[in-house]
């Protein structure tokens, strides 16, 4: 609620007003009606859904009503986690512990639901003691329909992946293990947000298949094959993505003191600058993304 607060807050501050259950009926250039009245206005920025813009157009844009009208409407679904199979591992973590008598500690465990879902979860442990959070992954990747596309897929992908960085500002680190598989937008938008990503021996990383990538980029697929040996940033696996710096590190086999480690070392550093470009530089997999961004740094 935080955002929502200092949202309200600044709309006051410059003089706005906030109007709470008083629905729009038709707008104008210069007037709107609503259940409360007719309301002369200078401007109208139309910020609602498809299906509600929708019949708002009619008069005034009746092509773009009727377009809008045909976008079916429904909510965004990015299933990141096998909810059993993270409670499995919740699970294992904790029996090692207790077996080894260490001490167990309390993260936030995010274990799946749609973007927004999971971005309105995080948002609300924010009033809290700060504390890090853990995201178990296990994903293909996010829809990848036109239809996900039309009705704001990527807007979904972006504001999860702020509500991770704004969660990170105010005291609320993160650590992410790749548990099974990890694939494009879905990982990225969350698992890779965090301040450490780890992976377990098994996992599987990729952005993306090299046929698909074939098909986006018409490059031959024997040629992107041969890039894929000749540099970790177009081959899948959690090896290259530790060459690339975006793995902290493979845990072979997963134990209550790796996580426990893990988590004290985020909450240690989570005001530090994010480092993994620099580590991929130092592990040869992305030799030339700090160097750029150093002479980009300079040039400002």
């Amino acid at each position: 609620m935080r955002l929502v607060d200092a949202l309200c807050a600044s709309i006051d501050a410059r003089g706005g007003e906030l109007r709470l259950g008083d629905a729009v009926t038709s707008i104008s250039p210069t007037q709107i009606a609503s259940r409360s009245g007719d309301h002369d206005v200078n401007g109208v920025v139309l910020a609602t859904p498809a299906h509600v813009t929708g019949p708002l157009l009619d008069v005034l844009a009746p092509e773009v009503a009727s377009t809008l009208r045909s976008i079916p409407y429904a909510s965004v679904v990015m299933t990141l986690l096998s909810y059993d199979d993270a409670l499995v591992v919740i699970a294992r973590l904790v029996a090692v512990a207790r077996a080894r008598g260490e001490p167990l500690r309390s993260p936030i465990v995010l274990v799946g639901g749609t973007a927004l879902a999971m971005a309105g979860h995080i948002l609300h442990v924010l009033d809290g003691a700060p504390r890090p959070f853990v995201f178990l992954v296990d994903t293909s990747g996010q829809a990848l329909r036109r239809h996900e596309e039309l009705i704001g897929l990527n807007a979904y992908l972006a504001h999860l992946a702020c509500t991770v960085d704004v969660a990170r500002r105010s005291g609320f680190p993160s650590v992410s293990i790749v548990y099974g598989e990890a694939v494009s937008g879905g990982y990225l938008s969350l698992g890779l947000m965090a301040n450490r990503a780890y992976a377990l021996g098994n996992a599987q990383i990729r952005v993306m298949d090299l046929h698909a990538m074939a098909r986006v980029t018409r490059l031959p697929h024997d040629q992107l094959q041969q890039l894929a040996r000749e540099s970790p940033v177009f081959a899948p696996g959690a090896d290259n993505y530790v060459k690339m710096g975006a793995l902290s590190a493979i845990w072979a086999e997963p134990t209550a003191a790796l996580m426990s480690d893990a988590l004290a070392e985020v909450m240690r550093e989570s005001s530090r600058a994010d480092g993994r470009l620099a580590a991929g530089h130092e592990r040869g997999g992305r030799v030339l993304g700090e160097p750029t961004a150093s002479a980009v740094a300079r040039a400002l």
